[in-house]
């Protein structure tokens, strides 16, 4: 019995998604929330693929008074497309924002063992709006697809982006220009260790453009640096961060394991000395 209570709670579910679904299609799910709709940032930990090493960032749009409750996901790619790390690491690849049920969403996160971090927003009800206003008309059928880059535009870059477009009367701080000391490769590298091979590759695809410095808002092009900067970056009048709250709402749980591989370093020289 309470089995069938389930299968019938999660059919509700799905037909409840597939309608908002269609609203954000049409353009008028904006309408259709709450004062208390809440818009957060959800940073997912790394998996065990190269792709997933750098970690995630999605959206949530949660309006219970309205029974919404719905993730978007800038992250979706063809893993089948041929010379995919190449095209990958080149910026050649097609991405897709695409919209899942946050209970979906997390069931995927969970299977896999990976945390997710929540990070509530605090806009206005007019920032909140626009901010929908945005997602609706990115989502599009016309206007989903986007052509990846590695640094500049990513599922954490479009985050970003949306959240400093949404505010009404503020901005980021301009600190956020502030070149830093650290060169983009250098701030990849570190995600990369267990994928020594990979990392060889996407650093020789990469080029001279990888050696640039950073500025903070740049950084941000890695999903932890955007969660830690919506952590930090204090705006008028509230002069509260942006992110008014931050909770691990999954743990993670994956043991991660690598096969043991001999370093691209430790072939060469044994090639330099053999010669």
């Amino acid at each position: 019995m309470l089995l069938l209570i389930n299968k019938k709670n999660s059919m509700k579910q799905k037909i409840s998604f597939i309608l908002v679904l269609c609203l954000f299609v049409t353009g008028s799910v904006s309408a259709q929330f709450s004062e208390d709709v809440q818009i957060s940032v959800l940073t997912c930990g790394e998996g065990s693929e190269l792709f997933e090493s750098f970690g995630h960032t999605a959206i949530r749009i949660c309006d219970t008074a309205q029974g919404i409750d719905i993730v978007f996901n800038y992250g979706i790619f063809d893993f089948s497309t041929s010379f995919f790390y190449l095209k990958f690491a080149q910026g050649q690849l097609s991405y897709m924002l695409a919209a899942s049920s946050f209970e979906g969403f997390m069931n995927e996160y969970s299977y896999y063992g990976r945390e997710v971090y929540e990070q509530i927003l605090d806009f206005s009800p007019q920032e909140k709006q626009t901010f929908c206003e945005l997602i609706t008309e990115n989502y599009k059928p016309e206007n989903r697809y986007y052509q990846y880059d590695f640094f500049n535009d990513n599922c954490a870059t479009r985050v970003r982006d949306i959240v400093a477009k949404s505010l009404k009367d503020r901005s980021f701080p301009q600190s956020v220009n502030t070149v830093t000391e650290h060169s983009f490769r250098e701030l990849f590298l570190p995600y990369t260790h267990n994928f020594l091979w990979w990392r060889l590759g996407i650093d020789i695809a990469l080029g001279s453009v990888a050696d640039r410095k950073a500025s903070i808002w740049d950084c941000m092009y890695l999903p932890n640096d955007l969660m830690k900067q919506l952590d930090t970056t204090i705006l008028p009048p509230a002069s509260s961060p942006l992110a008014k709250s931050k909770n691990l709402i999954l743990k993670e749980t994956q043991i991660q394991s690598y096969p043991t591989v001999i370093s691209p370093d430790v072939v060469f020289w044994c090639l330099f000395c053999k010669a």
